[in-house]
């Protein structure tokens, strides 16, 4: 026997809430209220709060995300009094097209010894701005910053991107400071871009050690993507030792040739705050410009 309704205009939202529910009233207000309810279901990009001691100021709250949903609230009643009656009655309420799912985790806390400073923190006692007296909670942060459970496995990559030797893909132009021999000379053959590819191989023939920078300032126009690529095919590079990062002509071994000395390299790092500081000179700079060409016309 099927039964049919109408579908109401009505519409209501659903809250998956994380717990058994006795006490309808209490799970309001763990969720902020109904004024907290009313925001998150007028906000599209808004997300629900739940706090499972509303009265704790320190009290560390579950996100609940906004979803899309695909249901009718329905209200089914039927005669407690007498158990012999069978009679269920259903009826359509509203449609539900928004729902609230709190898929994180609940994450650990340090609460205070006496529970009663919790309550106490939230008032201050009377004085002047900035010398209220208030209990001292020095809470510490949180446990984890991500409160939905992460498949990490201690380590940066996963066990399908692990390449099929177990070492990890090394570039062919970067090599040990402790290798052997260095890859051999490399003929210029005829290709499109051999003209360039000669212009390269004459400044190391002049010189086999270049930097990146000071390679280009000789070949500007070149840009810097097609030089680094022409480098890799004619020069190799050291990951560590004196000449670390440095472009060497292929075939030539820095480390047997005493007058390669004058071509290592020195890296350093600047703290973040010079780069600020000269970001914000060179701004200044660039503003003043302007005024003092108008000043001098003047």
């Amino acid at each position: 026997m099927s039964v049919t309704q109408p579908v109401p205009s009505r519409e209501a939202f659903l809250v998956e809430f994380p717990g058994y529910i006795r006490n309808p009233q209490a799970v309001v207000q763990t969720l902020g209220g109904v004024d907290a309810l009313t925001r998150a279901a007028n906000s599209d990009d808004s997300v629900l709060q739940l706090r499972f001691r509303p009265d704790d100021p320190y009290s560390h709250p579950l996100y609940g995300e906004r979803q899309a949903a695909a249901g009718l609230l329905l209200k089914i009643a039927r005669k407690v009094a007498d158990p012999t009656q069978h009679d269920v009655k259903a009826k359509v309420l509203a449609c539900v097209h928004t729902k609230f799912t709190f898929s994180g985790m609940a994450d650990y806390q340090y609460l205070p010894v006496d529970s009663s400073l919790s309550k106490k923190a939230s008032s201050t006692s009377a004085g002047p701005y900035g010398e209220e007296t208030a209990p001292l909670l020095c809470v510490p942060p949180l446990f984890t910053k991500a409160d939905v459970p992460l498949d990490y496995a201690f380590k940066n990559f996963r066990a399908s991107e692990r390449p099929a030797s177990g070492k990890a893909k090394q570039a062919s132009w970067t090599l040990p400071y402790t290798v052997q021999e260095v890859p051999a000379h490399i003929q210029i053959g005829s290709h499109p871009d051999s003209l360039m590819t000669a212009a390269l191989e004459r400044h190391l023939s002049l010189r086999p050690i270049w930097t990146q920078f000071s390679l280009h300032q000789q070949v500007l126009e070149v840009p810097q993507a097609i030089l680094e690529l022409q480098l890799q095919k004619l020069c190799y590079q050291f990951k560590e030792g004196p000449w670390k990062g440095a472009w060497i002509r292929r075939g030539h071994d820095p480390r047997r040739d005493p007058l390669s000395w004058q071509y290592q390299t020195l890296q350093y790092n600047l703290p973040p705050a010079w780069y600020e500081r000269l970001t914000a000179r060179q701004s200044n700079a660039s503003a003043a410009s302007p005024g003092t060409a108008a000043a001098a016309n003047t």
